[in-house]
């Protein structure tokens, strides 16, 4: 009974340890037409983190991606940038861990500035970490791009975090995944959260340029005929613990629209508050 019991405890340690990289999800730094970057999760430190990627599901190209870890969390992130691609091209990637492989994904390269060759973007907000209901309807629509208007997973716990990444990836690891953040952010994403540490961590956006303390949280990008800026109004309107000022925030947006080539013809702003609100 007891030579049993120790079988079946090892092979249970073998099972779980046997988890290949998850919650893959693309964003970009700077013009997604040539740039994508794709990042990861792995519950352990791997000997090899790399993307592969090519223009057919045979792949061919292979970039190292960068492995960090961030306070509070147990697992290990990943991300690599794909770069010089061709705008308005599917492309196939997997990614690994050394030991086991992912899926193999495919994305497809933002269209040129100012481009009208059509696309479909999804919006949301409030998702939650045990909703997985939301990001599966919107992957059935196969958009390129998602835009989130903030509070991701409402919990500060990372493994309640590392389902929202789960619940995800069916969208984030085929469309551009960028968010804004919502007061949620701050109160509980992950254990860093004043400083949005989990949020900076697990995504990859671009530096806005500005002001650096709103880098990857306040910034914008074109995508074909349309521009889209990202705000971080921070907590809420009047809470002392604030770090977010909300005039900085409308003078980088000034000068950020005030910027956007005349070719683009939507101008999208996505944010968490209300602009206008009756309480």
């Amino acid at each position: 009974m007891r030579r049993l019991l120790f079988l079946s405890l090892l092979v249970f340690v073998f099972t779980a340890g046997a988890v290949p990289p998850n919650q893959v999800h693309l964003s970009t730094t700077s013009d997604p037409s040539v740039n994508v970057v794709v990042t990861w999760q792995t519950y352990d430190s791997a000997p090899v983190s790399v993307v592969q990627y090519g223009l057919t599901p045979a792949l061919g190209s292979v970039v190292d991606s960068l492995q960090y870890t961030y306070f509070g969390y147990a697992g290990y992130m990943h991300n690599a940038t794909l770069a010089s691609l061709t705008p308005a091209t599917t492309y196939y990637y997997r990614v690994s861990d050394g030991v086991d492989w992912s899926s193999t994904f495919n994305f497809t390269t933002a269209p040129l500035v100012g481009s009208t060759s059509t696309f479909t973007a999804v919006a949301w907000g409030d998702q939650g970490y045990g909703n997985g209901a939301v990001p599966a309807a919107a992957a059935a629509i196969n958009p390129q791009i998602a835009l989130i208007a903030g509070d991701l997973a409402y919990s500060s716990d990372e493994e309640n975090v590392d389902l929202f990444f789960d619940n995800i990836q069916p969208i984030a690891s085929h469309a551009f995944f960028m968010a804004a953040p919502g007061n949620h952010e701050y109160v509980d994403f992950g254990p860093g959260s004043d400083n949005l540490t989990t949020y900076v961590n697990r995504f990859a956006f671009p530096n806005n340029g500005r002001y650096s303390y709103l880098n990857e949280r306040t910034y914008s990008i074109n995508y074909g005929n349309a521009h889209f800026a990202f705000l971080d109004l921070g907590r809420s309107a009047g809470d002392e613990r604030d770090q977010v000022n909300s005039s900085e925030v409308a003078a980088w947006l000034d000068a950020d629209l005030a910027s956007v080539p005349s070719s683009i013809k939507w101008l999208v702003v996505v944010l968490h508050f209300n602009l206008y609100s009756s309480s």
